[in-house]
């Protein structure tokens, strides 16, 4: 058991001639994937990658930032895609009067029109003037989430683009939609990070954050955006 979750694990018993007891064992693959990272050969050394590096390398590029422009200023935000769209926090791109979406690394985006944004929760989906060939996350189930447990925020703070940081799920908050409060281990999840995206260790999304203060955050949990995101995105 790991993180309050079980993962099956295959045990095997090895007696060596010269040994008087079996030794057991388990695959490194399968404590690996148990613990949120991989584990893989490069034919001469065994590497094992944590979580954040599982996630950084599988999921960054799903993660992108957002210029919302208003007024001949505008506001930096963050997103991530699903089967084609862009997902974010509605109050990014409200009252914006053309939104720019960049991809991970890149200084070329493309620009983007709201195709839906919910009147309850801080949900707006948008639609890419061009195809970027950007892979969608895989979405995962936050009614799993344990208390303690580690996850990876991947979002735009302003001055940063796609900045990795690692968090603590601490709880769900008392408010009518059910947000997720996340204690940060660093103070980069403000200004400019509303909609990115949070991941378990495996690379499952797991909550979109909304609001930022040194050293903690606010998140709305995947699953009460699922049921909106099938509605909206076919």
């Amino acid at each position: 058991m790991y993180n309050g979750q079980e993962y099956p694990m295959r045990i095997a018993a090895i007696k060596a001639a010269d040994e008087q007891w079996a030794s057991t064992y388990i695959k490194v693959a399968d404590m690996a994937k148990a613990m949120g990272g991989r584990a893989y050969s490069t034919g001469t050394h065994i590497v094992i990658e944590s979580g954040p590096e599982y996630v950084a390398r599988n999921c960054k590029d799903s993660c992108v930032m957002i210029y919302a422009y208003q007024d001949y200023t505008y506001m930096q935000g963050s997103g991530w895609v699903y089967n084609g769209y862009v997902v974010t926090a509605k109050h990014v791109i409200e009252g914006a009067e053309r939104i720019e979406v960049f991809p991970d690394d890149s200084i070329y985006g493309a620009y983007a029109t709201v195709e839906y944004a919910d009147p309850e929760i801080d949900l707006a989906v948008l639609k890419l003037d061009r195809d970027l060939g950007l892979p969608s996350v895989t979405l995962g189930d936050s009614d799993k989430l344990v208390e303690g447990q580690k996850l990876v925020a991947i979002t735009s703070p302003k001055g940063y683009q796609n900045a990795i940081e690692e968090c603590l799920y601490s709880g769900t908050a008392l408010t009518d939609i059910g947000t997720l409060l996340l204690i940060t281990e660093g103070k980069s999840l403000i200004g400019g990070s509303s909609g990115g995206a949070i991941f378990s260790l495996n690379g499952e999304l797991v909550a979109m954050t909304i609001r930022g203060d040194e050293g903690s955050n606010t998140a709305i949990p995947i699953n009460r955006l699922k049921p909106v995101l099938k509605k909206v995105i076919k």
